[in-house]
């Protein structure tokens, strides 16, 4: 299995290699890689701004400010290592951002669900609740064990946090309730099971 699985393994996420592609104007201009997190952090706040309209243009504009927000969790990596400006507290700020970046959609997405279809607050409360968590668990996971204890292989260049730019076409085609509905089911399930694989780790590395 793990021989099929390697071989289906890009030598890099497609999402990394776009963020290599945004980070060459920030690497020209010497812009400091904290600058390039808070840019990420303004677009996730920006991407619930426009949910939270409630209106289904806005939502469009959402859905791909937050697949630009996203990368830029990479983008900021890749300034600060081209640039040898990496620091602890740079590393601190991007994990702040990309958490502030995935809970703002999710709060943005129980805000346009509670607009028009009367309920989905709570839903986006609750896995927007879970994914923090779950990548804290993941990010205290790397500070004790090292970055080789979150390294996750891909599929066909996608990671399992992917899934999360499916946001644009459920968008695109007006499937935010079932898609809000199936993460605050899901994410619960994939927070027990990080829960598990981190205390797995932490006992056998």
């Amino acid at each position: 299995m793990n021989k099929v699985l390697n071989f289906l393994q890009f030598s890099e996420p497609w999402d990394q290699k776009i963020a290599k592609v945004l980070a060459k104007p920030f690497i020209f201009f010497n812009i400091h890689p904290n600058l390039v997190t808070l840019l990420g952090i303004i677009l996730g706040l920006f991407t619930f701004f426009f949910y939270s309209q409630g209106n289904q243009y806005y939502a469009k504009v959402g859905s791909i400010v937050f697949f630009f927000g996203a990368c830029f969790d990479h983008v900021d990596g890749e300034v600060a290592r081209k640039l040898n400006k990496t620091s602890i507290l740079g590393h601190y700020l991007d994990h702040l951002g990309v958490c502030i970046t995935y809970i703002a959609l999710f709060i943005g997405l129980g805000v346009w669900c509670q607009k028009n279809a009367g309920n989905g607050y709570y839903y986006g409360v609750v896995a927007g609740l879970c994914i923090f968590l779950i990548m804290s668990l993941r990010f205290y996971l790397e500070k004790t064990k090292g970055g080789d204890a979150i390294k996750q292989k891909n599929f066909l260049g996608f990671e399992p946090e992917d899934l999360l730019y499916l946001i644009i076409p459920i968008t695109f085609f007006n499937k935010i309730e079932t898609f809000l509905y199936a993460a605050y089911i899901g994410t619960p399930i994939f927070l027990l099971i990080t829960i598990l694989i981190v205390l797995y780790k932490i006992r056998k590395l």
